[in-house]
């Protein structure tokens, strides 16, 4: 548009060509599948054994050997923290999993943990929904996605976009099986996290108590393999400081002296 021979851009910014780092990372997250609570403990181990440990050491005025010490014993916790909590995690949450799907959460009629019942009765609507031949591909790459990694963000996309392509009479009752599938898979969700993270509090002595007793072990470790060079410096410093005795220059004195050379 141009006012008065002046020329006037109202197209976007080219921000939207060339996208921002936080435009750039809130996208990715976006399209990212939940973070698990296993990844979350992956992310502070990493925190604990890198970020914790070179903070310490930059800016710790103690001793050397003592901020060594107290840096050194992160990565020590972390490592058992991880050993520990993931397979609790990845166990537990399987445990629960399977026991939900097999009725045993149930309370009567009340499913509402049981994401099996409602995912089969929702793949079951979404194959008689499919009326062509596109519709089916379509419908069977949903079905192998949940197959494989369950209701994921990705798939729950898929979804929604393919009932959108389908007839209007079909999608409400797709829809509202859809809903009661997402709104079990949430429910077992949430009952996971809370039970594994309890669990996680109840072991917390037991990592305190291994964080304790193998620290001091490590790091005897660690120091003996640091004082085997040390020592075997020393030892060379002693026969240089020795050979340093042995000039032409002492030689000749002694010889003068008439004393042996010792």
């Amino acid at each position: 548009m141009k006012i008065s021979g002046i020329k006037i851009n109202n197209s976007p910014a080219n921000s939207s060509k060339l996208p921002t780092l936080p435009q750039k990372i809130s996208h990715t997250f976006a399209n990212m599948d939940d973070i698990g609570e296993g990844t979350s403990i992956v992310l502070d181990f990493a925190g604990k054994a890198v970020i914790v440990p070179l903070t310490i050491m930059s800016t710790s005025k103690e001793s050397k050997e003592t901020t060594e010490y107290n840096a050194l014993k992160h990565p020590v916790a972390g490592l058992i923290q991880l050993l520990i909590e993931v397979p609790t995690l990845i166990l537990g949450r399987k445990y629960i999993k399977n026991s939900a799907d097999k009725g045993h959460l149930d309370k009567e009629l009340n499913r509402q943990y049981n994401e099996k019942f409602y995912e089969d009765i929702f793949i079951s609507d979404l194959k008689n929904s499919a009326v062509n031949s596109h519709q089916k591909a379509e419908a069977g790459t949903i079905i192998e996605k949940i197959n494989k990694k369950g209701l994921s963000k990705k798939t729950i996309y898929a979804i929604d976009g393919y009932i959108e392509t389908i007839a209007k009479p079909a999608q409400e009752g797709l829809k509202k099986t859809f809903s009661n599938y997402k709104t079990a898979h949430t429910k077992l969700g949430h009952l996971q996290n809370r039970l594994c993270f309890a669990a996680a509090i109840l072991l917390t002595p037991l990592i305190c108590a291994l964080e304790n007793k193998l620290h001091p072990i490590v790091m005897d470790k660690l120091y003996e393999k640091k004082a085997i060079p040390n020592a075997q410096n020393k030892e060379q410093q002693n026969k240089t400081h020795q050979l340093k005795h042995l000039s032409i220059h002492n030689f000749i004195s002694h010889i003068k002296k008439g004393r042996a050379v010792q």
